[in-house]
């Protein structure tokens, strides 16, 4: 789902075809995104509540694609 959003931020516009015709409307927007860290939210919690194992936490930050990331201008680690 999320890598549909990558040419309308790069472009600024959206393409919708429907049938035997397309339309082309506006669509600058700012994205603003935040996820967990791992699975279960606690990875880097010094509470040590997290038992996800390594390939767990890749696997689930590995979701969003690169291409998609490159997209975004700032991102930052909250704790």
């Amino acid at each position: 789902v999320l890598d549909v959003l990558r040419e309308p931020l790069e472009t600024g516009e959206i393409l919708i075809s429907r049938a035997a015709s397309q339309m082309l409307f506006p669509a600058r927007f700012q994205l603003l995104a935040a996820m967990n860290p791992c699975p279960c939210g606690y990875f880097g919690d010094p509470s040590g509540r997290c038992r996800c194992t390594p390939d767990q936490i890749q696997r689930y930050q590995g979701r969003i694609s690169g291409p998609l990331l490159d997209r975004f201008d700032m991102q930052l680690n909250v704790k």
